[in-house]
């Protein structure tokens, strides 16, 4: 009789096990589809996000070579307006050293002119 209720026992727990793994396999069988679903769209919404992002880093490298190109371009054209404005600045200062050496000499003409004429009167008065 206790073999009896023993067996009696082990089979009610049995089935209740049975019972509550069922719907708990059932439960799991559907997660795991509903995750699969979702992993399938995301992989599907993902692609084309990749391919843009794939596109956008591309254009980023090109716009930053081309801005490095660029950016040598004006450092080659600062370096140029540079030395004219140097060459410039010594052209500007030998000219006007000519002009003052100009005017020097205008100034000594004309007093030597001035001197000449003064000269001439006097020694026609006399």
């Amino acid at each position: 009789m206790v073999t009896t209720v023993s067996l009696a026992v082990i089979a009610a727990a049995a089935l209740a096990l049975v019972a509550f793994i069922i719907p708990a396999v059932w439960e799991l069988r559907r997660t795991a589809r509903a995750a699969s679903e979702t992993l399938d769209a995301l992989r599907r919404e993902i692609h084309p996000l990749a391919t843009e992002l794939h596109g956008a880093v591309e254009d980023h490298r090109d716009l930053t070579r081309r801005a490095s190109r660029e950016l040598v371009r004006v450092e080659e054209l600062t370096e140029r307006v540079k030395e004219l404005a140097e060459r410039w600045g010594r052209i500007v200062g030998f000219a006007a050293t000519v002009g003052r050496v100009g005017q020097i000499a205008g100034a000594v003409q004309g007093v030597r002119k001035g001197l000449d004429v003064f000269l001439s009167r006097l020694t026609k008065r006399r």
